[in-house]
């Protein structure tokens, strides 16, 4: 018993973790989009669906017993390519393709078997424990909880531990050895744990699953990943992107799984109890979020605690619909792999595309509700109507009332809520109407709650763009909570350069003054084109910008680029691979002002790129970064590179004033009297490595952001908030 625990929990932890090295060994290789991301998610997704089937097809076909001799020679089939061979990078034939396919066809070359026989791995065991006399086979469920565990302990080692002390190559090293581990421990529980012998024609007459069965199985499997998705993308978005606070919902769901799938399922009664009332309040925290009314710190905690009820709620449904037959145990797993695929594929891939707001959270919980059973006896019509008149009122009436936080205000919204909500959950056609009008309406809803008019809104695989006019009389571009650029409406001052980029900012000051004499500049990151205003007849500016979005957003509702004093060349594609193609020593100035989230994507900060980077600046040249972050600090990370790389490195920090916004830059130059100049002259402070920072220097092959994170940044709100004005 023990063996078949090891071997389910290690084939979760390395399936898990092979995801979260291949994925951020990729970035480098595609400059580090979003894309890569996306497609190596719906990839993993794909091929965890496939070992499901593979493996349910085949169980039933040949029986346990005679699957496992066949299963031992699967799992040394992943040794003629990865874990034995080398990882090669380059796809067969070097064939150009559209980026989701060539991401394809380089995972397929390189961890698709191993990642497909880890695939089947969950199943192969808890059919072998079902077929065997050990302790435990009446329930093979328990080790599915404990693939969720090993699932769970490598998302949090992996942040913690593994991306921290350790490149990404010694994190392939101890892979190699821990799969090598794995088999060894599946050949001796094959020796040691012995099926016992199958009536096929019994198991060949076993009849199919009933639809409606089958079809909840997919729904709950569906609702959870959508849930955990969306709960994700908010807290990027709307609350705070600090990437190590990502892999909090997935915990979550992974937790759900583990509490609901163990040997003794636990679940609080009261959660399936008060469904609908949890339902409307996770409805109500999606449009409160938006009114940035209460802490950050607090907003994640309310939003990760109604996750965990609904992940308990989903994950205990499916347990209590388990097939009581264990030859449709298979088909239970491939149905609920199923639904999470589906749900990642809508999360990720279609809502994007069709919704210009976050409306798969909605959609997550309109297909939990679908799941809730309706009581025997149904409430008359007119108490069902009190209840939609409360709901309609509290989110149509509420947000032009209440402007600012007011305690007795959110007990009041609350209690409606609940009350509300906990009478439409006793009928569930009422309760899955209300939430398909609050989808309908969330594009009309988000404004009321935002209380701001959009003169447009925008999402794409990158986020969501918001363009409006405040009532200063200036223009915002806003990515998530990141402000990209203001400029003025008033057509006599929309010459002036605004924001991060003024006049008064470090960048600014540095372009004015001419300090490095620039005769070409390039900018990472094109924001609303702020620093074209500073382009000359005799020093153009080359703009490198991923999203093609963001140039039609520039160029249709800002003036920047279409007014500047000089030329403004826009190259779309990854600044990293397109920096590449130009000349050797093109630029005086190098940019570095792009944003993912909150902070400058990992690949754009290392010793690696730097190396790059100087290759395309002119001899005194400087390199320039944008490190102005409210959540990551870094200043310790550039001063690493630097001294890696011999060059001089000053922080110049300017805080709120006039048209500044506070922004701090960071400078790199190998010009010692262009250098002293700055620090003389243009109030630029050397920037030294802190003594105490004994942790190794940024790469292609290593990145952490744990150390840099400012975790005080996200308690501040919470210390000023007083919870208890009237």
């Amino acid at each position: 018993m023990a063996l078949l625990i090891i071997v389910t929990f290690l084939s979760a932890f390395l399936l898990f973790q092979i995801e979260l090295i291949i994925a951020k060994l990729f970035l480098p290789y595609y400059g580090g989009s979003y894309l890569v991301w996306g497609a190596c998610i719906v990839f993993f997704q794909a091929v965890l669906l496939l070992g499901y089937l593979f493996a349910h097809s085949f169980l039933r076909r040949l029986g346990t017993s005679l699957y496992l001799k066949v299963h031992l020679l699967l799992l040394l089939i992943p040794f003629l390519f990865f874990p034995l061979c080398r990882l090669h990078f380059s796809f067969v034939g070097n064939i150009p393709l559209p980026l989701v396919l060539d991401i394809f066809g380089r995972l397929i070359v390189t961890i698709g078997p191993v990642f497909f026989v880890l695939s089947t791995m969950s199943l192969v065991t808890q059919s072998w424990l079902s077929r065997s006399r050990l302790h435990g086979h009446d329930n093979p469920y328990g080790l599915y909880a404990v693939s969720n565990l090993g699932s769970f302990a490598a998302l949090l080692s992996y942040p913690f531990f593994f991306e921290q002390y350790l490149t990404n190559t010694e994190q392939l090293q101890i892979w190699r050895v821990l799969y090598l581990v794995l088999v060894i421990c599946t050949v001796l529980a094959w020796n040691l744990v012995k099926t016992q012998p199958e009536n096929r024609a019994a198991v060949s007459a076993i009849g199919p699953a009933g639809g409606g069965e089958v079809l909840r199985w997919l729904c709950l499997g569906a609702a959870g990943v959508v849930m955990f998705l969306s709960v994700t993308n908010i807290i990027t978005y709307e609350v705070a992107p600090v990437p190590l606070l990502w892999v909090i919902p997935l915990g979550i769901y992974l937790m759900a799984f583990i509490l609901n799938f163990k040997r003794k399922p636990w679940c609080p009664s009261w959660i399936s109890r008060y469904i609908g009332p949890l339902i409307g309040l996770q409805a109500l925290m999606y449009f409160l979020a938006q009114k940035h009314l209460l802490p950050v710190i607090l907003m994640i905690i309310l939003f990760c605690s109604f996750l965990f009820f609904i992940c308990m709620y989903t994950q205990h449904q499916l347990i209590r619909a388990k097939p009581s037959s264990g030859e449709q145990m298979t088909l239970f797993y491939v149905m609920i792999s199923l639904g999470g695929f589906l749900g990642g594929m809508l999360t990720s891939w279609v809502v994007p595309l069709i919704s210009n707001t976050l409306i798969e959270y909605l959609v997550g919980l309109f297909l939990v509700a679908l799941m809730v059973p309706s009581l025997a006896a149904r409430s008359p019509v007119w108490k069902m109507g009190v209840c939609i008149l409360l709901v309609l009122a509290t989110f149509f009436v509420w947000p032009h009332l209440v402007k600012d936080y007011h305690l007795w205000s959110f007990i009041l919204l609350w209690a409606v809520v609940w009350f509300a909500f906990g009478g439409l959950a006793a009928d569930r056609r009422f309760l899955v109407g209300v939430l398909v009008v609050l989808i309908l309406a969330t594009p009309f809803l988000e404004s009321i709650w935002q209380d701001a008019h959009f003169l447009l809104k925008k999402r794409n695989y990158y986020g969501i763009y918001e363009v409006y006019d405040n009532r200063n009389g200036v223009r915002v571009l806003v990515h998530g909570t990141t402000l990209h650029g203001v400029e003025f409406l008033a057509p006599d001052m929309r010459r002036i350069p605004l924001g991060y980029y003024s006049p008064l900012s470090a960048i600014g000051s540095l372009l004015i003054n001419d300090v490095f004499q620039a005769k070409r500049v390039g900018v990472v990151g094109l924001g609303t084109g702020t620093l074209a205003m500073y382009a000359k007849p005799d020093c153009p500016i080359d703009y490198y910008e991923l999203d093609s979005d963001v140039r039609d957003l520039a160029s249709k509702y800002f003036w920047y680029l279409a007014e500047s004093p000089g030329d403004v060349n826009v190259i779309l594609g990854d600044a990293r691979l397109s920096l590449n193609k130009a000349p050797d020593g093109a630029y005086d100035l190098l940019v570095i002002d792009a944003f993912s989230g909150d902070a400058i994507p990992t690949h754009l900060v290392n010793k690696d790129v730097l190396a790059e980077y100087r290759r395309k600046l002119a001899p005194g040249g400087a390199i320039i970064f944008h490190i102005t972050n409210r959540y990551l600090n870094l200043e310790p990370v550039l001063a690493k590179i630097a001294d890696n790389a011999n060059a001089y490195i000053a922080v110049k920090d300017v805080g709120d004033e006039g048209y500044n916004m506070r922004a701090i830059w960071c400078i790199l130059t190998w010009d010692d009297s262009r250098f002293l100049k700055l620090i003389t002259q243009e109030d630029w402070e050397p920037l030294d490595i802190d003594p105490k920072d004994h942790g190794r220097i940024w790469s292609d092959d290593y990145s952490t952001i744990l150390p840099i994170i400012n975790m005080n940044e996200l308690a501040t709100s919470l210390k000023s908030f007083k919870p208890f004005t009237w």
